[in-house]
């Protein structure tokens, strides 16, 4: 759930006409190369080499560049020839304590808070609960994905927690084709049949939200998160389609972006889902954080 937000920061940032480097591994990508990604060279460089998150981020990034490696220092020093950034955004690097920063932000997931309260493999933790004292700010995340009150979820954090926090949710913003080239109201999925994929950590989400978005899901099928897509897989997608008299094949931008873009680009009907962040409360936490740190 990190992605949104780090592109939610590099629009925060843009908007206040500053250059960004966003540095990231590039999880789950087939080569350990260095690469520089933004919205021009994007589409000449194969998805396997860079991994999906930081197409996303570069597709979405108005000023600035995406590294990817996993090297965050060497990555560092590649943005600084490429750009000159007036600041770097470091993707899921709480652990990554080889670059000092000015700003730890850290999220929790509203579905599941404390990560069972256990470190991996037997709970969602990295490292102790305890070591969540060295964030500045805390992000709570997918707030309309739970059961829970924003009170009740306010009270749990708030009382554990010292620092200011900010609550939000991930909501869709809109629906493009598999070119990108024509754009669609939310409102254009009502009542449509649909068939749905995805390979992300929680693909039974993103049905969820198709079919809180009206969407008449006749048929869904999950993969592993970050998982390539071959033809043949596409293929079976577009005979259910037609076994199903769908009108449209649908996924996430995550899961568009591991497509072949020469396949791609062959897929009538195929639209992609965008997602983004919306703050509930405590947005003013943010503009003093960064504030005082001299970031805007």
């Amino acid at each position: 759930g990190k992605t949104p937000l780090v592109r939610f920061l590099a629009r925060y940032f843009n908007g206040s006409n500053k250059k960004v480097a966003i540095l990231t591994r590039g999880y789950g990508r087939k080569s350990g190369q260095t690469l520089c990604l933004d919205r021009i060279n994007l589409e000449r460089t194969a998805p396997v080499l860079t991994g999906d998150e930081p197409r996303i981020l570069a597709r979405h990034l108005e000023n600035g560049v995406v590294i990817v490696d996993a090297n965050r220092l060497r990555g560092s020093k590649m943005a600084m020839r490429q750009l000159q950034p007036d600041l770097f955004i470091l993707d899921d690097a709480f652990q990554h304590r080889q670059i000092d920063r000015d700003v730890n932000i850290v999220t929790l997931d509203a579905t599941d808070l404390w990560g069972r309260k256990r470190l991996l493999p037997a709970g969602k933790l990295r490292e102790p609960l305890t070591q969540l004292r060295r964030a500045d700010l805390i992000w709570v995340t997918r707030l309309n994905q739970t059961q829970r009150s924003l009170a009740e979820i306010r009270e749990d954090v708030e009382k554990k927690l010292q620092q200011p926090v900010i609550y939000s949710n991930y909501s869709p913003a809109g629906i493009v084709d598999a070119n990108r080239t024509k754009r669609l109201p939310l409102a254009a999925l009502t009542g449509k049949k649909v068939i749905a994929f995805a390979g992300i950590a929680k693909p039974k989400s993103f049905q969820h939200t198709l079919e809180m978005l009206a969407a008449n899901v006749v048929f869904f099928r999950s993969f592993n998160d970050h998982h390539f897509f071959k033809r043949k897989e596409l293929e079976q997608l577009l005979a259910q389609k037609e076994r199903y008299q769908a009108d449209w094949l649908i996924t996430t931008e995550k899961d568009a972006e591991r497509i072949d873009p020469v396949i791609r680009a062959q897929l009538r009907n195929l639209h992609i889902l965008e997602i983004e962040i919306k703050i509930v409360t405590g947005e003013k936490n943010l503009k003093k954080i960064f504030d005082s740190k001299g970031l805007i």
